[in-house]
């Protein structure tokens, strides 16, 4: 497209360019509150500002002293040496006209998810290179992972989180690289992390990848004891600007850039939203400073006590702050133990009628969650980086400070010395429909198998980003036991197991369309229609919380959605198949391979192709026939097709998942 001309000359004091936010974002998440403070502060000084990306959440001052750009992106920014006035120029396109503003300032303020001038690593740009913003969109938007084996580049809470969420959804593996010495994460985050079987390389530099011929990247590590290759397919980088905004040259150059430290597709945030705080408080006195409108002693004072607090609130990554277990075996050693059990926010009395709080959280993190949401106030934390202290008079069991602890440090105890047993509310991460009796792992806080325990409740809470899991145990076990496990083939109604063992299905009979059939019950409709070999379109998991609603039956004369329904005995469930007797490529657009094979004769693109045929348009959006499709490469695919059903029963699944079996 021909460029067009210059239509407009603007002069301001500081622009604010707000990258990476998705069209569609609600401004409260493109926009934090530290964020929107800043702004307001800055207009308070009097400064002209400009902002380049969506409107803050809520509006203030007038056109003549900050003035909105939300149709237009910055296209190149250079320093002016000659101008007096105004150190930096920008060139902004309008994407709805097309036309250009040519935008001159004393300050510029970047605010993206990968940085402007941060240290790269050679390959930033290369395909299978993304952020941790990207990643998190992918898991918590589009619901599933973009490869197979990854590398999260960085030990930040977010990448911890991001990769903990990763290996629950069925990744073959999971790395974190630390280039140097130091953690830079919780140690519950750590803990969780490695007892599902991720992996931490600390100290090692990231040296290359190599893109080999079956599509695999073979990754350099470095560190003293040589090289190390590992095959990944995804590269997820953390914020790379942990202590430093920017560099300090480009900082007196007028230009600032600031890295988001969480991503607003995540449903919380724990260290980074602190962090990010004092990020923004930082910026306040710098670009003061930088715009002379703020008394440089008083900018310097306050500098100097931010990084005192930076130092504070990060101290815990420090080794001789960290508070690392110590195990015999698999059983805590008698240290470790006593500091769990005699620390400000473990319970002293756990024999009781109800259940207690016991919040092992042992190191001195900015994190207030659990105070914060408790109803009855009975957790103290005075300072932001103090250990959090439980109240035992005050609590009642409600275990909201178990749902809401974004490390899962939190657990809540009862014991009964009667019957030598122990009740443990546990966090619950994963989405599986539990059971009362329905046997688990019990593991320790590392990961490690202790026995096997049984499943009294599970509770949902409002606003919380996960369940709470109610399991009985003998009580040798009170201390130890902080972590579980689904079991994969002890259990009834486990798909996994079913799957792999076909006649350890329980079967009943139920009716099916008129007929009575021996059917396996305690497992969703859409898995017992699959085993009996009616293979229908419908049944293939397109959602997960049945929103497509494809799989509608008739049972007992009821609607229901054949995904969420278990079967039981003695069922009347009637059903069809709007889809059967033709060889559809798209089932959902209702498009055969003819169709597809005459565009691509005709030289038309996929694209158009799809546009033209509704192919991949459907229902499911092409969950099943980009996938089945062999004109499209895998690189449109939407999904890499997971083996088995590692995680739940109502995750996507695709033909290659169902194991066919006979009748019985």
């Amino acid at each position: 497209m021909e460029r067009s001309s210059v239509l407009t000359n603007f002069r301001t004091q500081l622009v604010v360019v707000n990258l990476g936010v998705a069209p569609d974002l609600d401004r409260a998440k493109a926009w934090s509150e530290p964020a929107e403070e800043f702004l307001r502060r800055m207009h308070r000084l009097g400064i002209e500002l400009a902002v380049i990306g969506p409107k803050p959440n809520q509006k203030f001052g007038t056109k003549r002293t900050i003035k909105f750009l939300d149709r237009h992106e910055v296209v190149t920014l250079k320093s002016l040496e000659a101008s007096k006035s105004h150190s930096l120029e920008l060139r902004v396109l309008n994407r709805r006209n097309r036309t250009w503003i040519r935008l001159r300032s004393e300050a510029c303020l970047v605010i993206g998810t990968n940085g402007v001038w941060p240290a790269f690593f050679e390959g930033w740009n290369s395909p299978g290179v993304m952020t941790a913003d990207a990643m998190a969109r992918w898991i918590h938007e589009y619901k599933w992972i973009p490869g197979r084996d990854i590398l999260f580049y960085g030990s930040s809470n977010q990448n911890l989180r991001l990769a903990t969420a990763a290996i629950e959804r069925g990744v073959h593996s999971v790395h974190i690289l630390e280039p140097s010495n130091e953690l830079r994460c919780w140690r519950a985050h750590r803990d969780r992390f490695t007892s599902r079987g991720g992996r931490i390389l600390v100290n090692h530099k990231l040296l290359r990848f190599e893109n080999t011929a079956a599509g695999v990247k073979q990754v350099y590590l470095k560190n003293e004891q040589g090289t190390m290759i590992l095959p990944i397919d995804t590269i997820v980088m953390a914020p790379t600007n942990f202590e430093n905004l920017n560099h300090p040259d480009q900082m007196r150059k007028g230009q600032f850039y600031l890295q988001r430290r969480s991503s607003p597709h995540e449903p919380y945030v724990d260290e980074e939203q602190w962090l990010e705080r004092l990020d923004w408080r930082e910026l306040y006195w710098r670009v003061g400073k930088v715009l002379d409108v703020l008394d440089h002693n008083e900018a310097e004072g306050a500098l100097k006590a931010l990084k005192e607090e930076r130092r504070r609130l990060q101290r815990y990554r420090k080794p001789n702050f960290r508070s690392d277990l110590v195990y015999s075996g698999k059983i805590l050693a008698r240290v470790s133990s006593e500091k769990i059990q005699t620390s400000a926010g473990s319970p002293r009395k756990v024999n009781r009628d109800k259940p207690v709080a016991s919040l092992e959280c042992l190191e001195n993190i900015p994190c207030r969650a659990c105070a914060d949401a408790c109803p009855e106030n009975a957790i103290s934390i005075l300072d932001l980086a103090d250990q959090p202290t439980l109240l035992e008079d005050k609590c009642t069991g409600c275990g909201i400070c178990v749902a809401v602890c974004p490390a899962g440090a939190a657990a809540m105890i009862r014991e009964n010395t009667a019957d030598q047993k122990v009740r443990l509310f546990l966090p619950d991460h994963t989405k599986d429909i539990w059971k009362p009796q329905t046997a688990v792992q019990l593991l320790n806080r590392r990961g490690d198998s202790l026995t096997l325990a049984r499943v009294v409740a599970s509770q949902a809470y409002v606003n919380a980003p996960h369940r709470v899991l109610e399991i009985e145990v003998s009580n040798v076990h009170l201390w130890e036991g902080r972590a579980f496990r689904p079991m994969q083939n002890q259990h009834e109604g486990d798909l996994s197991a079913a799957l792999a063992d076909p006649q350890s299905l329980k079967r009943s009979w139920v009716t099916l369309n008129g007929s009575k059939r021996l059917c396996p019950t305690g497992v969703p409709l859409t898995v017992a229609l699959w085993q009996l070999g009616q293979k229908r379109f419908e049944d293939a998991f397109f959602c997960e919380d049945g929103s497509c609603r494809m799989c509608r039956v008739r049972v007992d004369g009821v609607d229901r959605l054949a995904c969420q329904m278990i079967v039981a005995e003695g069922q009347t469930i009637e059903f069809n198949s709007q889809y059967s007797g033709e060889s559809w490529v798209c089932p959902c657009s209702r498009v055969k391979a003819e169709e597809l094979d005459l565009n691509k004769s005709e030289g038309l693109p996929q694209k158009l192709t799809a546009e033209i045929t509704g192919f991949s348009l459907g229902t499911c959006k092409g969950k099943w026939c980009l996938n089945e499709c062999s004109q499209f490469g895998e690189d449109q695919k939407p999904r890499p097709a997971f083996q088995g059903f590692e995680s739940s029963p109502w995750r996507d699944y695709w033909v290659d998942d169902v194991i066919e079996v006979g009748e019985g």
